[in-house]
């Protein structure tokens, strides 16, 4: 062997030697890395608690999330009859409320209720409308077209309005008409007792969520708002658990989106981590443990940036912040440790490949395992390009 063929095997011998230390270093700075970023997690639920603060805060003063229940008709003998029909027509305008930094969603909403009964009873009976946890601006009824006297119950639990009726016939129907204007936060529940119900739902919140035992019948979303209609039919009139629910929520929950994150902070530490190892074997400097280090810290900042700006700007808007600050800071500081600049490059690249595939996790649920799984593939099929000439430069 002469001199030049010793000096090149001392050169890849070195050159293994601190590949293998750079991968002891890393693989004991993984699991520091991932730590960090799961406190990022448990931060951004503390954070999410005093949101839920906020919100309590705001339904003390503004109202809580309402339940219609089916008004009904007491007799004197406490017998309860409930109506045949109940048609329900609600117009909701909702708005956004805030409580410092953090923000909810409330309404006012317009309530007109047409029922109809039918019952046995002659004489003074008594029409009441459960109210409970409800802010009730105005309410009125109707008893054939006559406006009724409605007065509201003492006791808080359990509260209704109520107003005293006549039935002359017990074969008359009774037609009842209530107006309502009501103050809530974040959702409607109604729970139709009667034989047949019909429920109209509009709002100019785009972002509904349809819940409860029943799904929408017809229903139209937009930017403008939505449209529901529901038709539920009971065996027959009497009281029941079921409801229709009805959640205006703030789409992608910044602090739910950020936990989400991290969840995914093991896949792409290992994809970050595995492209600091390139860099270094590709740029042929040793890169030093502190240095690593320092390098390390940066995906958990990552997290921390998302989470503080994604409380004042849409979490997009955060996220590619958050994203690019982190993308340069690494390339920068790895370019200037390794004295390469296309090495640099690719460490951007690579690393503004791998949050972009976070991203389209987070907010492409439906395809979510179909995008990460050839995102990934797309990586591997890149890392392989760039390691098939390993063999090569080292003879």
């Amino acid at each position: 062997m002469d001199t030049n063929q010793q000096y090149n095997q001392i050169i890849i011998n070195n050159r293994n030697q601190r590949l293998k230390k750079s991968i002891i270093i890393l693989g004991l700075l993984f699991p520091l890395a991932l730590f960090l970023s799961f406190i990022v997690s448990l931060f951004s639920d503390s954070r999410h608690t005093l949101s839920r603060e906020a919100e309590d805060e705001i339904t003390k003063k503004w109202g809580e999330p309402i339940t219609l229940s089916t008004p009904y008709i007491t007799s004197k003998d406490n017998n309860i009859v409930y109506p045949s029909t109940f048609d329900t027509d609600i117009i909701t305008k909702s708005e956004i409320r805030y409580r410092g930094i953090h923000k909810c969603v409330v309404f006012f909403s317009d309530v007109k209720i047409k029922t109809k009964f039918k019952t046995d009873k002659k004489g003074l009976l008594s029409l009441k409308i459960p109210c409970e946890k409800m802010r009730i601006n105005k309410i009125e009824s109707f008893l054939n077209g006559k406006k009724l006297n409605i007065k509201k119950s003492r006791p808080i639990e359990n509260c209704y309005y109520y107003a005293n009726i006549i039935a002359e016939n017990p074969e008359t129907e009774l037609n009842i008409d209530i107006n309502m204007s009501i103050k809530g936060i974040k959702n409607i529940s109604i729970n139709p007792c009667a034989k047949n119900n019909s429920i109209t739902m509009s709002s100019n919140w785009n972002s509904p969520s349809f819940q409860g035992d029943y799904l929408p019948d017809e229903r139209s979303v937009s930017k403008e708002g939505f449209n529901a209609k529901w038709n539920i039919a009971n065996d027959e009139s009497g009281i029941n658990d079921s409801k229709v629910n009805v959640e205006m929520y703030i789409p992608l929950n910044a602090y739910a989106l950020v936990n989400r994150a991290t969840s995914y902070a093991f896949l792409f530490l290992i994809i970050y981590m595995f492209s600091l190892l390139l860099a270094e074997y590709f740029a042929n400097r040793e890169v030093d443990k502190i240095q690593y280090l320092m390098a390390s810290l940066t995906p958990p900042m990552f997290y921390l940036l998302l989470l503080s700006i994604s409380e004042h700007l849409t979490f997009g808007t955060a996220f590619l912040i958050s994203a690019t600050m982190s993308s340069g800071l690494i390339a920068l500081y790895m370019g200037a440790v390794l004295k390469a600049k296309k090495v640099a490059m690719s460490i951007f690249a690579t690393n503004a490949v791998a949050y972009a595939m976070i991203y389209i996790l987070l907010t492409r649920e439906t395809f979510a395992l179909l995008i990460g799984t050839l995102t990934l593939f797309a990586i591997l099929a890149t890392i392989m390009a760039l390691t098939t000439n390993l063999n090569q430069k080292e003879q």
